[in-house]
């Protein structure tokens, strides 16, 4: 195969020759078309000269070629039969009256829908400035209550501080009731007078009644327990709303005295001086005078309470049951031993009738509730 036969097959075949293997086959429509144009222009002209082997084969790959494509052309061809004959089939009939039945309906739907949407365009407008309404209101009312609640803490403050104090003062009554309840378990007289012995002394509030060698008291001391003893005989018969006939006394601290009503004079319960040699009688007789009223006392009450002595009182003198033996209270022709003893007895008898009168103060409250709670349960 000569020069100009050889370019013409790389023309053909795209630049490698029949016995190259070419690096990737062009397509079968680009090779077909590729040939038809070679065979046009090679077989049209007049002078074409054309090497037997080479159009041998080009003819031979062109049959191929055109006889694949005309076997892809007969099945596009019975594929379209087969679909032709399916759609013969098939009815093609349109209602064309229904078709725009429908099509008006369709129509006047959307019409509707269109309507439908512009008023729910015009509520959701009207939603929307409700909603932004109710959100200034909602903003009003956080606002309130955020005051509610500033108020709440402050009135819950106060709420504390009430029940703190509240609670203090729950604690300070029950205190309160806890003293009231041990003040009226104790006595104002067993409290304010105190009535004990010393030796051979008697005492009250602790100053000595009485004078021995032994022991020598002072008028001072003495003179203020004899105003302890007035006051205290002064208190009971006051306790009891009983009023002394003939005397009265004076509870006057150590300078106390006794009035005799008949005569209309007055006997001081304090002395001074010597203790042997005592020509004044008045102490003797304002000690004579307080022992009589001792004894009023006791009689004021005789049948009608537990009052009684220890020591039997008749006229200025004081018995001793178990020896039966009587000591005066006064200074003259008396020696300081029985003098002292003597007082000692009254002290004794003053202090039970200060028990008597507790008994008897007692005994009074118990009757008085008995009397009302019997008016309670008659209501």
């Amino acid at each position: 195969m000569d020069t100009d036969h050889q370019v013409d097959a790389d023309k053909l075949f795209g630049g490698w020759t029949m016995l190259e293997t070419p690096p990737e086959p062009p397509g079968e429509l680009a090779c077909f078309i590729n040939i038809s144009e070679y065979l046009e222009k090679n077989l049209s002209s007049e002078d074409a000269k054309i090497d037997d082997r080479t159009c041998r084969r080009c003819v031979e790959k062109l049959t191929l070629m055109m006889e694949h494509k005309r076997r892809e052309v007969v099945d596009e061809i019975m594929d379209y039969q087969l679909f032709l004959m399916e759609l013969e089939k098939e009815s093609f009939d349109i209602d064309v009256e229904q078709r725009g039945k429908e099509l008006k309906d369709l129509l006047e739907e959307e019409e509707n829908l269109k309507s439908e949407l512009s008023r729910a365009k015009e509520e959701e407008e009207k939603v929307t400035t409700e909603f932004e309404a109710q959100m200034e209101i909602n903003k009003q009312l956080l606002k309130k209550e955020e005051s509610y609640h500033k108020r709440y803490l402050k009135y819950l403050n106060s709420h504390h501080l009430i029940q703190d104090n509240l609670t203090t003062l729950n604690h300070e009554l029950e205190y309160t009731r806890e003293k009231l309840m041990i003040l009226g378990k104790t006595n104002a007289f067993d409290a304010t007078f105190n009535i004990w012995y010393e030796g051979n002394f008697g005492t009250i509030n602790g100053f000595k009644l009485g004078y021995l060698p032994s022991a020598r008291i002072n008028w001072e001391e003495i003179n203020n327990a004899w105003g302890q003893a007035s006051l205290l005989l002064f208190a009971l018969a006051k306790k009891l709303n009983f009023t002394f006939t003939k005397f009265k006394l004076v509870p006057y601290g150590n300078r106390s005295y006794i009035e005799f009503l008949a005569e209309q004079k007055t006997v001081p319960l304090y002395g001074s001086g010597s203790f042997k040699f005592r020509w004044d009688n008045s102490l003797d007789t304002a000690m004579v005078a307080f022992l009589d009223c001792l004894q009023q006392l006791k009689e004021s009450k005789k049948g009608q309470s537990s009052i009684s002595f220890p020591y039997k009182i008749e006229r200025a003198r004081l018995e001793n049951p178990a020896s039966g033996i009587s000591y005066s209270v006064k200074i003259q022709f008396n020696c300081e031993e029985f003098w002292t003893k003597s007082l000692k007895f009254l002290l004794t008898n003053l202090k039970w009738a200060l028990m008597s009168v507790k008994i008897l103060e007692k005994e009074k409250e118990r009757i008085l509730i008995k009397k009302m709670r019997s008016i309670r349960h008659q209501k």
